[in-house]
This record gives C-alpha cells, sequence and structure tokens, in this order.
C-alpha cells in the first residue's frame, strides 16, 4: 500500500514538473522597452573576455526601500565616479537587489547597469515576476563593458518593475579590469 502511494505521488510530482516546464517554456521571452531604441545591445555569439587583471573593486549597499514607479527606469545607488587608467579598460556591476511590496500578478522585474549613461551589455533583463503577497525576493544580473576608454567615467545600477514595486536591500559590486 505505501509503496502504491509513494508511486502516485511521484508521478503526480513528474506531471506538475513537466506542466511548470511546459508553462516556463510557452512564456515569451522579453525585455523592458529601453528609453531610447539605439541603446539596447545586439544580440549573437556570447563576448568572452579573457586575461583581465582586477585594479579596483566598489561596493554600493543599503536597505533602501525605494520606490519603483510602474514601467519606470530607476536608479537604485548613487552615481559612481571612476577613472579608466589605461588604455583600455573592462568593467563589470554584480547587482543583487531585492523587490517586493507587490500585489499584482505578471508584474515582472528587470535589472539594469549603465555606464556613462548607456546601458551595459547585455541590456536590461527581466529576473522574474515579483511575489504578489508584498514579501520581497532577491534578483540578481551581471553586467560587463569592455574597451572602456582611458578617462573619467560614471556606473550606477538600475531597477525596472512592469507594474511599479519597492527596492528593499540591495548590494552592488562594480570591478574595473585592465589587460
Amino acid at each position: 500500500m505505501k509503496t502504491s502511494v509513494l508511486g502516485t505521488l511521484l508521478v503526480a510530482a513528474m506531471l506538475c514538473g513537466s506542466a511548470s516546464i511546459a508553462l516556463a517554456a510557452d512564456r515569451p521571452h522579453k525585455s523592458p522597452k529601453l528609453p531610447n531604441p539605439g541603446q539596447a545591445p545586439a544580440s549573437g555569439a556570447p563576448t568572452l573576455v579573457f586575461n583581465r587583471q582586477l585594479k579596483s573593486t566598489s561596493f554600493s549597499f543599503a536597505s533602501a526601500d525605494i520606490t519603483v514607479p510602474a514601467s519606470s527606469f530607476t536608479p537604485i545607488d548613487n552615481l559612481l565616479k571612476f577613472t579608466c587608467p589605461y588604455a583600455s579598460c573592462t568593467l563589470t556591476a554584480e547587482l543583487h537587489v531585492q523587490f517586493g511590496g507587490n500585489t499584482i500578478s505578471g508584474n515582472d522585474a528587470a535589472l539594469c547597469a549603465e555606464f556613462d549613461g548607456t546601458f551595459m551589455a547585455p541590456g536590461c533583463p527581466y529576473t522574474g515576476e515579483i511575489l504578489t503577497d508584498g514579501r520581497f525576493q532577491e534578483a540578481s544580473f551581471v553586467f560587463t563593458q569592455s574597451g572602456v576608454t582611458s578617462g573619467s567615467h560614471t556606473l550606477q545600477g538600475i531597477a525596472f518593475a512592469d507594474d511599479g514595486a519597492i527596492v528593499g536591500n540591495y548590494s552592488i559590486v562594480y570591478s574595473l579590469y585592465t589587460p
């Protein structure tokens, strides 16, 4: 008797898992409409960056409670000013953000990183649907910018939510690499 109940539960779990995979596969891949379509990154094969040396790292973190209005690109942290001291640098922005305060079904969140006011590759990917019970959940993404020229530049983390949200705690790691 225990074996047949266990078998029935196993089959039910597999069917539910298959339905979830099928639903996720049917969900269209989308990205927030960028404020300037010219800022959309080119799609294609992944870019690989090798043999870079870490020169500096900056951390930005807070318990913020930032209101993200519906369909608005909202800064998360203060604008970071930095200098590329070489002919060419590579940057990364690693964003970890809590989205919450939502009660609307289908409210998707996205993360972006801006380098000199332009979105870094791969643009502003959606990171998932925000919980509908008001609780917070974490979203993450890593952005990269190669070929940064010598001189002064800026970096900033950006949050987006289709129907608005609250950014709770966040942690952002900015790294500067040189050849």
